[in-house]
C-alpha cells in the first residue's frame, strides 16, 4: 500500500461513458428497491417485537437487535470492503441482498426472541451492500454526470441543480461530483423509504405484520436477480497473486486492517471528518429511536401516526441534502465542511427546544432535527476524495464501521434514557422506569453530539482535497510504513 498515490480520477472503468451513466442509474434502482424493502420491515419492527415475539421488554429487545446488527456490521464491513478490491463489488451486492432475503423471510415465520437477535447479528455481518454500491459509484467517478446530449437521467438533473459537470466548462472536481452522486442516491432512497412506510400501513391492515415482513423479503428477491443479470463489475482488475493458504489469507486480512486504520487517521483532516461522521450518526440514531419509542410506549400512537413521524424525519433528511448541495455550496461560496456546519446548527436548535420541554406533538419537531443527516453524503465524499483509488475498498468499509458504531451508541443511549427516565401522567406510559433521569435527557445528549459535529467540521481545513495530494501521500506512507 506504499508508493506513489494514485489520484481518484486515474482509475476508469472498462466501459464507455454512456454505459457508466446507465450503470449509475442501475445502482440507484438497486438502492431504491433496498430502501423500500427495509422501510417495510422497519415500520413493523416495534409492533413485531410486541405482538409477534411477545417479548417481556420489547423496547430492550428492539434496541438490542439494532445494536447487534451495527456491532457485527462494524466488524465485518472493513474486511468485506477490502475484499471487494480483490473479488469485485458485485459479489458483495449479491451477498447482502441474499442475507436480506433470508433474514426478513425467517423473521416472518419465527416467534423466538433469541433467534430474532441472532438473525439481526447475521444480517449485520453479511450485509455490505451499502459499501458495495458506494464503491461502484467511486469506481466511475472519472466520468462526468452530464454529457453533451439531452437528459442525462437523475444524476444529470442533480448535477445541473448543483452547478457541476457543465459540458461547456473545463473544470473537473471529483469531490463535488462524488458529493452530488452520494446525495442523489441518499435523497432518492429517502423518498423510496417514505413510499415503503406508506405501503407498510396499507399492507399491515390487509395481511398483518408477518405478511408485511414477508413482502419485504419478496421485494429483495428480484433485486438479487437484477444485480446478478444486469449489473456489470466496476472494480479495477486485481493483481494475480497466485494460490494462498488459509493462514496466509488470515494474516493478510489482519495486516490490511492495521494498515487501513493508519490510513484513516494519517491526516488531521481525516480525523476531524471521521469524528464529525461518528457524532452525527450517533445524534441522528438517538433522535429517531427515542421519538419512535416515545410514540409507541409513552403516547400510544398507532402505526399510521408512527409512520407519519418517520416520514417527517425522512423528508427532513432529504431536504437537508438538497439544501446543502443545491443552495448552500453552489450559491453561498461555502466549502463542503462549512456548509455542513449550517445544518448542524439547525439540528442543534431543534435539540435545544426539545431539551427544554417535551410534549406529544413535539415528536415531529424531534424528527426535524434529523435534517442534519443531509450532511452525511457530503462528509463521505470529502473522505473519499481525500484517499487515493487503491484504498477505496477499505475506506468505504471502515467509514461504514464508524457510522455503525455511532448508530449503535446512539441506540444504546436511547435505551438507557428510556429505561431510567421518570414516568409522566400519560395513560399510555407502559415502560418500566427507575426514575433516575428526566424524560428529555436524551435531547441534552443529542445537543452535545451536534455541538461535537459543528466543532469538528470547523476544524477541517478549508482547502480542496486536490491541493493536499502531496502532503496526504507523505502522511499516508509514513503512517503505513510498519
Amino acid at each position: 500500500m506504499g508508493g506513489e498515490a494514485a489520484p481518484l480520477l486515474a482509475v476508469r472503468p472498462a466501459l464507455a461513458d454512456d454505459e457508466v451513466r446507465a450503470l449509475r442509474e442501475r445502482v440507484l434502482f438497486f438502492s431504491l428497491g433496498l430502501s423500500f424493502s427495509s422501510a417495510l420491515f422497519f415500520a413493523m419492527r416495534t409492533d413485531y417485537t410486541v405482538r409477534c415475539l411477545k417479548a417481556g421488554d420489547p423496547a430492550t429487545i428492539g434496541v438490542t437487535a439494532i445494536i447487534a446488527y451495527y456491532c457485527c456490521h462494524a466488524v465485518s464491513n472493513p474486511i468485506l470492503g477490502k475484499l471487494s478490491d480483490r473479488i469485485g463489488r458485485k459479489p458483495l451486492l449479491l451477498t447482502g441482498c441474499g442475507a436480506t432475503i433470508v433474514v426478513f423471510g425467517a423473521c416472518a415465520a419465527i416467534a423466538e426472541t433469541y433467534l430474532f437477535l441472532a438473525l439481526f447479528a447475521f444480517l449485520g455481518a453479511a450485509d455490505a451492500s451499502n459499501v458495495a454500491y458506494h464503491l461502484m459509484v467511486v469506481d466511475t467517478v472519472a466520468v462526468p454526470l452530464r454529457s453533451n446530449g439531452d437528459g442525462d437521467g437523475v444524476f444529470g438533473f442533480f448535477a445541473r441543480r448543483a452547478g457541476i459537470d457543465d459540458p461547456r466548462a473545463f473544470l473537473d472536481d471529483p469531490q463535488r461530483r462524488l458529493g452530488v452522486i452520494f446525495s442523489a442516491v441518499y435523497v432518492c432512497s429517502m423518498m423510496s423509504a417514505v413510499l415503503g412506510f406508506a405501503a407498510a400501513i396499507i399492507l399491515q391492515g390487509a395481511i398483518g405484520i408477518r405478511g408485511t415482513i414477508g413482502v419485504a423479503a419478496g421485494i429483495a428477491a428480484p433485486l438479487f436477480c437484477f444485480v446478478f443479470a444486469f449489473q456489470p463489475e466496476t472494480a479495477p482488475p486485481a493483481p494475480d497473486r497466485g494460490p494462498i493458504s488459509l493462514a496466509d489469507a488470515a494474516a493478510a486480512v489482519v495486516r490490511e486492517q492495521l494498515r487501513g486504520l493508519g490510513l484513516l487517521v494519517a491526516t488531521e483532516r481525516r480525523r476531524w471528518l471521521l469524528l464529525a461522521a461518528f457524532a452525527e450518526h450517533a445524534a441522528v440514531a438517538g433522535s429517531v429511536s427515542i421519538v419512535i419509542y416515545w410514540c409507541v410506549f409513552k403516547f400510544g400512537f398507532g402505526v399510521a401516526t408512527q409512520t407519519g413521524v418517520l416520514v417527517v424525519g425522512l423528508v427532513s433528511g432529504g431536504l437537508g441534502t438538497v439544501l446543502l448541495q443545491g443552495v448552500l455550496i453552489p450559491s453561498s461560496g461555502l466549502d463542503g465542511p462549512r456548509a455542513c456546519v449550517a445544518l448542524g446548527l439547525f439540528a442543534s436548535l431543534a435539540a435545544a427546544v426539545l431539551a427544554a420541554a417535551f410534549e406529544p406533538w413535539m415528536a415531529f419537531v424531534g424528527m426535524l432535527a434529523v435534517g442534519s443527516a443531509g450532511m452525511n453524503p457530503e462528509i463521505r465524499s470529502l473522505l473519499t476524495a481525500d484517499v487515493d483509488a487503491r484504498d477505496q475498498g477499505y475506506l468505504q468499509g471502515a467509514l461504514q464501521t464508524v457510522n455503525s458504531v455511532g448508530d449503535a451508541i446512539g441506540a444504546a443511549l436511547v435505551l438507557l434514557v428510556f429505561s431510567e427516565s421518570t414516568d409522566d401522567d400519560s395513560v399510555h406510559d407502559t415502560h418500566r422506569s427507575r426514575h433516575m433521569l428526566k424524560a428529555n435527557t436524551i435531547w441534552h445528549l443529542v445537543l452535545g453530539l451536534n455541538a461535537v459535529v459543528v466543532f469538528a467540521l470547523l476544524q477541517v481545513e478549508t482547502r480542496p482535497a486536490a491541493q493536499t495530494a502531496v502532503r496526504i501521500d507523505k502522511a499516508r506512507d509514513s503512517a503505513l510504513a510498519f
